[in-house]
């Protein structure tokens, strides 16, 4: 007898600012596409024993671009890789979950439009204008609304994926 359980990958994505001048916040939650690349990347690891390489870990891309994302993204629209930052998981259950937080002093300049997490990845130069990122985009999400980073502004991304 065949026993097949289907199984699927949920992710949710929530997007927190907050004008520290004013205490406002916002928050927006919006989905996000699992990409081709991303789900190999995963099933390869429930195949065989796996450890994260030396010298790499996950990474929160982010970008100013707009689209729609789907399945066959390997990368940003307009990647803001001087913002690209390392992160790790948060495991509860079946949710494995990403936060990366922007500082009042971080990243100013820039509008953030979209983002993803990337591993096993490492960031050359970072915090740098010539900074790259090498690794497998695991997801890509488009921000519901632009989000223009100032010294104001205290930005949070939560990247959540849900196993069901």
């Amino acid at each position: 007898m065949k026993l097949k359980q289907p199984v699927t990958i949920n992710v949710v994505a929530e997007i927190v600012v907050r004008n520290v001048d004013t205490g406002e916040e916002v928050r927006y939650t919006t989905s996000n596409i699992m990409t081709n690349a991303g789900l190999a990347e995963i099933a390869s690891h429930w195949v065989s024993p796996w450890q994260m390489p030396n010298g790499y870990g996950y990474v929160m891309e982010v970008g100013s671009g707009t689209g729609t994302p789907t399945a066959n993204d390997t990368s940003m629209f307009s990647p803001l890789p001087q913002c690209f930052t390392y992160t790790s998981p948060t495991i509860t259950a079946n949710q494995v979950q990403f936060s990366v937080a922007y500082l009042p002093s971080q990243c100013n300049g820039y509008t953030f439009q979209e983002a993803g997490i990337a591993f096993p990845a490492q960031i050359a130069n970072q915090g740098q204008a010539n900074a790259s990122v090498t690794g497998t985009l695991v997801d890509h999400l488009v921000f519901p609304i632009a989000i223009n980073k100032t010294a104001s502004i205290y930005l949070q991304i939560i990247i959540t994926f849900i196993i069901v």
